[in-house]
């Protein structure tokens, strides 16, 4: 016999709904704008710098961490001045003290610039140090990881690559969101090029698709010249033109 109370259950929840805002709403929010680590080339947010092994990634990356840490300007773009964590994950202590020095240029040590060179990877605890780490440092502006290989999760049996991919970037994602910071995480690129420098970051759609911005670096062996590419969500797609000088700067 059917009644009016046929398929009701007395304890049952709620069914979750999508919270939704009118476009007045939206209109009327005071929303603060997105920070920028250096102004137009690396902001809040997640982002790669991709480029093939032994090109000069590092130095590029190393030379933004100085500027954030004294304030002053990287590739001609003004950086704003703030703490920074620089994961060094493929140097020793003795490399890395050698590359600072040549970094600074006879500048002061900034004692803003933190280091280190160890890192569980981000699904066996890595995800919760750097996030303990920003807690402890308000200050910070910028975050890099050097390389995502060092990190990565390992891949699940049978697993999702794509997702998979997609999963640990939106985590860093949101880690730098959390904490108004960018978090520039340096990667490879494909041996094959492509037409479209996106296509040659190494790993799936579903990692790039999570980036706010991505900065493609090229340069032949033993070339001076290099270039720049660079694409974001907020920020204009541009390529700019490099030089590395003789002593490993950019």
């Amino acid at each position: 016999m059917s009644g009016l109370f046929d398929g009701y259950e007395p304890n049952s929840k709620p069914k979750p709904t999508l919270e939704t805002f009118t476009a007045a709403e939206l209109a009327a929010m005071d929303l603060p704008e997105p920070r920028f680590a250096c102004a137009g080339l690396v902001m809040e947010g997640l982002s790669f710098l991709a480029g093939k092994p032994k090109l000069g990634k590092s130095w590029l990356a190393l030379q933004l961490a100085v500027a954030v840490a004294l304030g002053e300007t990287w590739l001609g773009e003004t950086c704003e001045r703030g703490e920074v964590l620089y994961l060094a994950l493929e140097d020793s202590k003795r490399r890395l003290k050698s590359r600072q020095q040549i970094a600074l240029d006879r500048r002061r040590c900034p004692p803003t610039l933190h280091f280190a060179t160890e890192c569980p990877r981000l699904d066996v605890g890595g995800f919760d140090r750097i996030s303990s780490w920003l807690d402890t440092h308000p200050d910070a502006r910028l975050v890099i990881i050097d390389t995502l290989a060092k990190v990565k999760p390992h891949r699940k049996r049978n697993g999702d690559v794509s997702a998979e991919d997609n999963d640990a970037g939106s985590r860093l994602q949101a880690l730098a969101f959390k904490h108004r910071v960018a978090v520039l995480v340096i990667t490879h690129t494909r041996k094959a090029p492509t037409e479209d420098f996106l296509e040659e970051v190494a790993g799936t759609f579903g990692l790039t698709g999570a980036a706010d911005s991505i900065l493609v670096l090229k340069r032949d062996r033993q070339a001076t010249e290099g270039t720049l590419s660079i694409v974001g969500r907020d920020i204009d797609e541009r390529e700019m033109a490099l030089s590395f000088t003789h002593n490993t700067l950019w």
